[in-house]
């Protein structure tokens, strides 16, 4: 997810910054560009940020202290760590984690922010910090921009609750951006420790911010996953014990059918029309219009029996692939599937044979038909 945010932000700067010097954000970006803010950032300034930038102002950073704070879920649970440094000082002097529960209650937003209440907190009780500069480094843009701004959204509790942990502490405190993963010593460390902390390994309570004294209440946003989930899981077992599973299987069984709609964009309305009546077997042939009432035989009209034979019922499969009448017409539709090929399930596999599929109705005239306009009388 964070490269396709790095190239989404990646084509924004690239777009402003090749705007003509006549264009009203010419002279803006520019200045941006060269002279990025120290604090308050503008989302200009987060989107001209880079992973380099990021990591090469780390590095020069001379601040007294430097906290480093992270989020991670697993499967287990959600958790988040803290860690400090002091200036000089190679090896962490401090760290915290805190488990806040299943991923069911809590997401990943909620515990990037539940990492800087802690590293805000792990600032207040190391001796030394007091009026002291210290930089806080988020590798969550969206938690630096809710302390900022913040709004009514789910754990909004948890952005008030760090924002005021912020202002209270009595160090010079610099809340900065820092690239994930990006092999910075501190920032690593807060990783590890953050899995360590949702696998549900946390600092003695008496060690935790007061915030984080009590079991937090349940996300909002984690519940309504938790039930869209549900209701998916819920759709897909409904789905099972329809009478219909059984029969579509032999045509399609990737429930949800994901693919298929995505391939309907390659498609004219009348093309999806047919492929859509061709698999749920709801196609004008004597076999459905019988089922439903509105023909007299359900078998096909066009094909003769051997003596002591029963004339074939008229299915999709058996105009489609078995039809004698339509032999001539069934060639190309042979030639772009192949013959190994020549089924359902693997015929809607690919757009190419699909639209084979519809040629191949179109050229037998099959709709047009004295058994189609039986529909709907």
């Amino acid at each position: 997810m964070e490269l396709v945010l790095s190239k989404a932000c990646h084509r924004a700067a690239v777009r402003i910054l090749t705007l003509p010097n006549t264009h009203p954000l010419y002279r803006i970006t520019s200045t941006a560009r060269r002279r990025p803010p120290r604090k308050h950032l503008a989302p200009l300034d987060h989107t001209l940020a880079t992973r380099e930038l990021s990591i090469e102002k780390e590095d020069q950073d001379p601040a007294d202290y430097k906290v480093f704070s992270d989020g991670s879920g697993l499967d287990e649970g959600i958790g988040a760590a803290a860690v400090i440094y002091r200036r000089g000082i190679s090896q962490p002097i401090g760290h915290l984690k805190a488990y806040l529960g299943p991923p069911t209650m809590h997401n990943t937003y909620e515990v990037e922010v539940v990492g800087g209440i802690l590293a805000t907190w792990l600032t207040q009780i190391t001796p030394g910090t007091d009026f002291k500069a210290v930089s806080l480094y988020i590798d969550n843009q969206s938690t630096i921009q809710a302390s900022t701004n913040p709004k009514a959204t789910s754990g909004q509790h948890l952005v008030l609750a760090f924002i005021q942990a912020a202002d209270n502490t009595k160090a010079k405190l610099m809340i900065r951006w820092i690239s994930s993963h990006s092999d910075i010593k501190g920032n690593e460390h807060t990783d590890k420790l953050g899995k360590e902390a949702a696998e549900g390994k946390t600092s003695p309570h008496e060690q935790l911010p007061p915030t984080l004294g009590e079991a937090l209440p349940a996300s909002a946003s984690a519940t309504k996953q938790e039930h869209l989930a549900h209701l998916k899981r819920k759709w897909k077992a409904t789905w099972r014990k329809s009478p219909r599973h059984r029969r579509f299987t032999q045509i399609d069984n990737t429930f949800p059918f994901s693919k298929f709609r995505e391939q309907q964009n390659e498609l004219t309305r009348r093309q999806a029309s047919l492929l859509i009546q061709v698999r749920n077997g709801h196609f004008p042939l004597n076999s459905y219009l019988h089922r439903i009432g509105k023909s007299e035989m359900k078998h096909c009209r066009k094909c003769r029996a051997e003596p002591g034979e029963e004339t074939p019922v008229k299915t999709v499969n058996h105009f489609i692939f078995e039809c004698d009448a339509y032999s001539q017409e069934r060639i190309s539709l042979t030639r772009a599937t192949g013959r190994d090929n020549l089924n359902l399930k693997d015929i809607m596999l690919k757009t190419k044979t699909m639209k084979a599929l519809t040629k191949f109705i179109h050229r037998t005239g099959r709709l047009n038909t004295d058994e189609q306009p039986a529909i709907g009388r």
